[in-house]
């Protein structure tokens, strides 16, 4: 075997590349992660790289040369998800395959029987780039933890409440906060997507629940919207902790949680009951009973897969994938959330985010189990229509057969609530946003504000409850109403608004209230 040139020029290139793509992905999505997520994918791909160069040097005795073509098929392997985006039919996808093996093949021939006498010279070329790659992306993350841009701090206000009053526990209603993710309103799904939802919709007054025909969300985002509900307020004090420009949405996870609806109910006493999400900032794993099925999938690890061949290869020799798993968390959530009543126990608290309709599309109309795509993601409306993944027709009529099967398992979920509980519950259904069909995640002024603030809200408020709701009642009032009733308490209602952001931008808040129509 012949070492000639690591002593005048070492060879990084193939652990840098190896290393390239987990630093990358950690940079560009560092707010929703810890270090801790993608350390040990860091040292998986890091030492199959190392174990590969060795190996191949081995057999084809040049350390040079088998660096080079580690660092040749590295660079193929993780760029395969990139040009993989824009094409759509399974042939297509099986000729680009093709043509990447090939590409590879070419390489590897060149690389062993044409470059002998340059490949100290590709080597070095490999090192600078594969250097300049690590350096701008070890930048972007130390600039991101030593400028403040993401600081974690964020403490929620607290509810003013003289009582001093935990007594009374097995008086109290449970509360039920179930978020139907994209689930959009009424007027919006005919206008929009031609859909006549008022079969639903009478199924809730029938039940008693109280329909705000008007509703809206307050933000556009599901972390946004759900932590200004929880937390009864806007977000403004919020980004001052944090600051507009901010790329993290840990802070989120954290006013989620620490949130006054919640804070509140542990005070007085309630057990929180809360299912996974699939989505990290909504994933309470530290509630009194954190409920779930099987393992969830591993958001960091899904991204990575993407940029791969992985998931195509998956699809063929593995018939269970992460759209079985997504979709096993919606069923878990909706076929259990009537099975958690108190029955005279202490008062509960029930949060559970569902993933639906929102994509990705995993059931049809009758809830026949959909795989529609290899890769698993939960991109939605505009972005997925506008690079072609769907028409326009076609992203409605999966929304809308998605939208019809959680509306009949809704139905047996409340019917289940209802019966089973020893006293008449506060159930709180909504969307987080709306079907954002119309969104253009780039520029707000190009967004339907309309379409994507209008949301479903229904409430089932015992004991006359729903006096205080209204028509175009928002989420960061609800928990300000129930509390109110409930509780005694004295909490007036804010001004309803609503607020757009874009991917870039996350905190960066547009006010369109006057775009989105909201009645007096």
């Amino acid at each position: 075997m012949t070492f000639s040139g690591i002593g005048k020029t070492r060879i990084i290139h193939p652990l840098l590349f190896a290393a390239f793509p987990i630093l990358f992905l950690f940079s560009h999505n560092i707010g929703q992660l810890y270090f801790n997520d993608v350390f040990t994918y860091l040292l998986i791909t890091t030492g199959v790289a190392a174990f590969a160069w060795i190996i191949l040097g081995l057999f084809i005795k040049n350390m040079e040369r088998s660096g080079i073509i580690v660092s040749l098929f590295l660079l193929l392997f993780f760029s395969y998800g990139q040009f993989r985006t824009f094409l759509d039919a399974t042939w297509k996808i099986f000729v680009f395959s093709i043509l990447w093996v090939e590409l590879f093949s070419i390489g590897c021939y060149l690389v062993i029987k044409k470059i002998k006498k340059s490949s100290r010279e590709i080597t070095v070329i490999l090192n600078v780039v594969s250097s300049a790659l690590v350096v701008f992306c070890m930048v972007t993350i130390i600039t991101y933890h030593f400028t403040g841009t993401g600081k974690n701090i964020v403490e929620p206000g607290h509810i003013k409440d003289d009582s001093g009053e935990k007594a009374q526990q097995k008086n109290r209603p449970d509360i039920y906060f179930i978020i139907l993710d994209a689930y959009g309103r009424e007027d919006i799904l005919h206008e929009i997507c031609g859909f006549d939802n008022s079969a639903f919709t009478g199924y809730l007054r029938k039940k008693k629940f109280y329909i705000a025909d008007r509703a809206v969300s307050n933000y556009c985002q599901t972390g946004l919207s759900l932590g200004s509900c929880l937390d009864m307020d806007y977000l403004d004090e919020f980004v001052k902790q944090i600051g507009e420009y901010s790329t993290s949405n840990q802070p989120l996870k954290n006013i989620i949680e620490k949130s006054r609806t919640i804070s509140y109910l542990k005070k007085k006493g309630y057990k929180i009951i809360s299912f996974a999400s699939g989505r990290p900032e909504t994933e309470l794993k530290w509630a009194d009973q954190y409920l779930k099925k099987g393992k969830p999938i591993d958001p960091f690890l899904n991204i990575l897969e993407n940029i791969t061949p992985i998931p195509d290869i998956k699809k063929i020799f593995i018939p269970n994938n992460k759209y079985d798993v997504h979709r096993e968390t919606i069923l878990y959530a909706l076929n259990n959330l009537g099975k958690v009543a108190s029955h005279g126990r202490e008062p509960r608290f029930v949060f559970a985010h569902i993933e639906a309709p929102h994509p990705p599309f995993v059931f049809g109309q009758a809830g026949a189990p959909l795989n529609l795509e290899a890769r698993f993601n939960d991109h939605d409306g505009d972005w997925l229509i506008r690079r072609g993944r769907f028409t326009r027709e076609e992203y409605i009529k999966r929304y809308i057969d998605q939208l019809i099967f959680i509306n009949s398992r809704i139905k047996i979920t409340i019917d289940e609530i209802l019966a089973n509980s020893s006293q008449p519950p506060i159930v709180f259904l909504a969307g987080d946003h709306g079907p954002r069909v119309e969104m253009n995640w780039d520029d707000p002024e190009k967004t339907n504000a309309k379409e994507a603030m209008s949301i479903l809200l229904a409430c089932f408020l015992p004991n006359g409850g729903e006096a205080r709701l209204y028509p175009g009642i928002s989420l960061v009032n609800c928990f300000r109403v129930i509390l109110s009733h409930y509780f005694n308490l004295d909490l007036a209602l804010l001004p309803d608004k609503c607020y757009l952001s874009t991917s870039k931008h996350l905190y960066k808040f547009h006010d369109i209230t006057n775009r989105v129509g909201i009645p007096d």
